[in-house]
């Protein structure tokens, strides 16, 4: 018991880089290694690395079988502005662009207007919206593809040390900028189209077309489950919301419609994100119920 005891211990201390690496020494090492609890527990813990979380969100979310290629991505931008289809001047245009501005506008890489990202997170919502006209473009979206965008710069920043490295605790991807890239425009397409195709992923295998599908369908749903979800955890809290005329779509719809991305701090969400890949949409919420306990005492005497 003391010696499995100790293992734990010791496997706490792991990143989820060595414990991969350490279930791939013997079979012994991947039972103790490479079951979905430890591998969950780790994830809690330490989160992943930034140079390799794109790569896991990619591996993860399963879109790794089916990388875009630049081409396909391109062409996606150019139904966008073909004749036949949207251009500039149209409402949806209109309405990307000007949730764009409004997307983190203070981190130094949406703050410029019409600058390098507010271009290519317009460029990716656009090539979204082309490739799923059911579902076209969604406010919430254009924070989760901004995260996105910002751990993949981070990644190759990280690869080509142009950021403070993890391991003296500066790294935080409220830092991040994009003047690595320069005028390298090569660099910049396969940033977007890497992006493009994770988001792709995401809409499909998360069921995520549901969520963001004009009258937002499935937003009413998980709205209900995380509503009977508070009547079970917090009774309390969910009885005081009802005397005071709170609803859970009042606080929680932009949870699910932005993944938690507008409400927590850039570093807590890609952490938060490192477990939805695996677990899904009971991580929001987990998340969102954490959140509420945290701060119930405060909420107890909202009036």
């Amino acid at each position: 018991m003391e010696e499995i005891c100790l293992s734990e211990c010791v496997l706490d201390l792991f990143d989820y880089e060595t414990l991969i690496r350490a279930s791939a020494v013997n079979k012994r090492w991947f039972s103790v290694c490479g079951n979905q609890r430890r591998r969950k527990r780790t994830l809690r813990l330490n989160g992943v690395s930034p140079e390799r979380r794109f790569q896991y969100w990619i591996h993860e979310a399963g879109a790794a079988p089916k990388k875009i290629p630049y081409a396909i991505y391109e062409a996606r931008l150019d139904d966008f502005n073909d004749e036949d289809g949207y251009n500039a001047e149209d409402e949806l245009a209109a309405e990307i662009l000007r949730d764009v501005t409004r997307t983190f506008p203070t981190h130094p890489c949406f703050s410029k207007t019409n600058g390098t990202g507010q271009t290519m997170l317009f460029n990716i919502l656009k090539a979204i919206a082309t490739r799923y006209p059911e579902v076209g473009y969604c406010q919430g979206m254009n924070f989760v593809v901004a995260v996105i965008l910002l751990v993949a710069a981070g990644s190759r920043s990280k690869q080509q040390k142009q950021v403070p490295t993890a391991e003296n605790s500066q790294f935080s991807y409220a830092d991040i900028n994009f003047d690595y890239l320069g005028a390298r425009s090569q660099v910049k397409q396969i940033l977007e189209s890497e992006v493009f195709g994770l988001m792709c992923a995401f809409l499909e295998n998360f069921d995520m077309k549901e969520l963001w599908r004009p009258c937002v369908p499935q937003l009413k749903l998980r709205i209900y489950q995380f509503g009977r979800l508070l009547h079970r955890k917090l009774p309390d809290l969910e009885a005081h919301f009802s005397d005071i005329g709170v609803t859970p779509d009042f606080f929680a719809s932009q949870w699910f419609l932005t993944l938690m991305s507008y409400n927590l701090p850039l570093d807590l969400v890609v952490r938060v994100w490192d477990v939805l890949v695996i677990d899904g949409w009971k991580t929001i919420f987990r998340v969102g119920i954490s959140l509420l306990t945290t701060f119930k005492e405060d909420l107890m005497t909202v009036q």
